[in-house]
């Protein structure tokens, strides 16, 4: 018996050793010929990413919206980016009206574990980060009177802008005058808030009487001041912001 199973274990194990060095032969053989030897030249393979703001949001590869808030819903006071965002499909900002604690905001879900502020979400101005490598993101500071519009970006796309990108939101300052030079100021008092803004903005179009470094160039400025009581004890704001482009 014990001679029996020592015989059948020997014959499977050869019936193995010839099976596997079959298979292998084929193997053998290709790598023999002379066509194999040649390397193979591949056709190139171009990766572009989309980020043309001309185009509609119907065209994108990703999930995202645009809104012009002067558009959609005029007279906004701007006091915070709650009303610039308000209707947008997965976005939501919770704020307390409390002006020492930034607003928080969510991109489908990206953002709710922070108490409060923004973090999880990448914030660009004009297409420049104002995230932190750790990911939180100041926006009380931001002027949101010279702001013309604002895209969201929802979804794995977001990746494309870096790290701290569950969403991103690109804020878009609103295009200048076509004159050289104008002026407009914006007012407005309620609710124990005062607010008042002052823009200028103009455009150089592009002239051969005109010089060299003005061609084709635009500018932009603004300056915005908002005083407010509030509602409850120290609960007083006096904040200046300024931005330039």
């Amino acid at each position: 018996m014990i001679r029996a199973c020592g015989l059948s274990t020997l014959l499977q194990a050869v019936v193995a050793i010839v099976v596997h060095t079959v298979v292998a032969l084929p193997a053998f053989a290709q790598h023999a010929t002379a066509d194999s030897a040649r390397a193979m030249q591949l056709e190139r393979v171009k990766v572009t990413v989309t980020r043309d703001a001309a185009r509609t949001p119907l065209e994108l590869p990703f999930t995202t919206a645009r809104v012009s808030p002067d558009t959609t819903r005029p007279g906004l006071r701007r006091s915070s980016i709650g009303e610039l965002l308000l209707g947008i499909p997965g976005v939501v900002v919770q704020e307390r009206s409390n002006p020492s604690q930034d607003p928080r905001l969510t991109v489908r879900g990206f953002g709710a574990r922070a108490a409060f502020g923004v973090r999880g979400v990448r914030v660009l101005r004009d297409g420049i980060p104002l995230s932190l490598p750790d990911g939180q993101t100041p926006i009380d500071w931001l002027d949101l009177e010279s702001i013309g519009s604002v895209d969201v970006v929802r979804g794995t796309a977001s990746a494309l802008y870096g790290n701290a990108a569950g969403g991103v939101v690109d804020f878009h300052s609103r295009a200048p005058d076509v004159a050289p030079f104008a002026l407009g100021t914006r007012a407005l008092t309620g609710a124990g808030i005062t607010r008042a803004n002052l823009t200028g903005s103009g455009s150089y179009a592009h002239d051969s009487s005109t010089r060299l470094f003005l061609r084709d160039a635009g500018w932009l400025a603004s300056a915005t001041s908002t005083h407010g009581d509030g509602a409850r004890d120290w609960s007083r704001l006096d904040a200046r912001s300024a931005f330039a482009r």
